[in-house]
């Protein structure tokens, strides 16, 4: 442990570090194993699953669809998703929360690791959140002026 306080990490993180690490190892098992078995395993044409649903996913899919109008708020969050390479189309929900908690889990990382406490790490979260939505404004900002709006 002295070693580690030569860089001055809080003792909060030297708790987090190892649970941060498994995070990280799982995160890269998941996703390595989902694009070895994309390589390992491939799609029969034939399959009676496959068959079965592709036709209440294409429903699905179209349901989810829905022309959207500029200026909405599913389209600030498509913009702002667009911008850092994701596809949001029939998901802006989803994504939204999943980029409002990323954020406000970085933000918190961040505030503990300066050594801050707990809890008002915490607004780290509430930071995240705000930093999302705001993410969305300026990329329809930048999108209008790029359109001479």
């Amino acid at each position: 442990m002295e070693a580690l306080s030569y860089f001055g990490i809080p003792p909060m993180a030297y708790r987090a570090l190892p649970i941060l690490a498994a995070l990280a190892l799982a995160a890269i098992a998941y996703f390595g194993a989902g694009i070895l078995s994309s390589y390992l395993s491939r799609k029969s044409e034939i399959g009676r699953l496959d068959n079965f649903s592709a036709g209440r996913a294409a429903g699905i899919a179209a349901a989810n669809l829905q022309e959207i109008s500029i200026g909405s708020a599913d389209h600030r969050v498509r913009l702002a998703f667009k911008s850092i390479g994701f596809d949001a189309k029939g998901n802006e929900a989803f994504y939204l929360m999943v980029g409002r908690v990323a954020a406000g889990a970085i933000i918190f990382v961040i505030l503990l690791i300066v050594g801050l406490p707990v809890v008002t790490s915490l607004s780290g979260f509430l930071a995240g959140f705000v930093f999302v939505n705001g993410m969305g404004n300026a990329s329809l900002e930048q999108d209008a002026h790029r359109d001479g709006i």
